[in-house]
Formats: structure tokens, C-alpha cells, sequence
């Protein structure tokens, strides 16, 4: 329908937008939850694809995204670490028939590390 052809595209349209994140400068605990922008609506067998992008690049950064396990509960899932000069990563977690905000969490030991992510939907 119509209705859903504008829903759908005001919902991807909001996806793309970065999201910001302060990692915790303590190697022993994750900074705050950074939440998105914006709720994903899953489906059986859906995952979530975060794209985590860190600046300055060369900065070691551990990141976790929030996903949903096969009992429908929020878990905490290993993104990775980056020390790449892109500054980049990607990595999908198991969201399955989920409605919620995507969100991460990271961990670093450089001051002033800057985290943006985004996600699929």
C-alpha cells in the first residue's frame, strides 16, 4: 500500500543517520549505552548489521551491540576491536522477531576516542 511504501522509506531514511558514542577510557568497563536513533522491527531469523566507525583511526576500540537471543532476551554481543588504519568495522548479531533500539557500548585506552555507528534495517 501506499502508507507502508512511505513508512518504509522514512524508516531506512532514519537508519542511515550516524550515531555518536564516547568509549569508557577504562580497559576494565564499557562506557554508557549509546542508543540509535531509531527502533528496529525484526523478524524470525533477522540480525543486525552495525557498522562502527572510529576516529582518530590507529586507536584500539572494543565495541559491543546490543542483539537478542534465541529466547527473545537482550545480550550483549562482541562487535570486535579495531587498530586498522580505516578506522572501521562490521558486524552483524542475531535480532530475530525483536522490536527495539539498536545500541552499543566500547571501551578504549586513548582519551578523546570518538565512536560513530550506524545499523541496517
Amino acid at each position: 500500500s501506499p502508507l507502508r511504501r512511505k513508512r518504509n522509506r522514512l524508516i531506512k531514511r532514519s537508519c542511515m543517520n550516524q550515531n555518536v558514542c564516547t568509549p569508557a577510557n577504562n580497559l576494565n568497563i564499557y562506557g554508557s549505552d549509546c542508543n540509535a536513533n531509531t527502533a528496529i522491527f525484526g523478524s524470525v531469523g533477522y540480525t543486525e548489521t552495525y557498522s562502527i566507525s572510529i576516529k582518530p583511526p590507529d586507536v584500539l576500540v572494543c565495541c559491543e551491540g546490543k542483539g537478542y537471543d534465541d529466547q527473545n532476551q537482550s545480550q550483549w554481543y562482541n562487535l570486535g576491536r579495531d587498530v586498522s588504519s580505516s578506522g572501521m568495522f562490521v558486524k552483524s548479531v542475531p535480532w530475530g522477531n525483536n522490536a527495539a533500539v539498536p545500541a552499543i557500548h566500547c571501551i578504549t585506552s586513548t582519551p578523546g576516542t570518538v565512536v560513530t555507528f550506524s545499523f541496517t534495517c
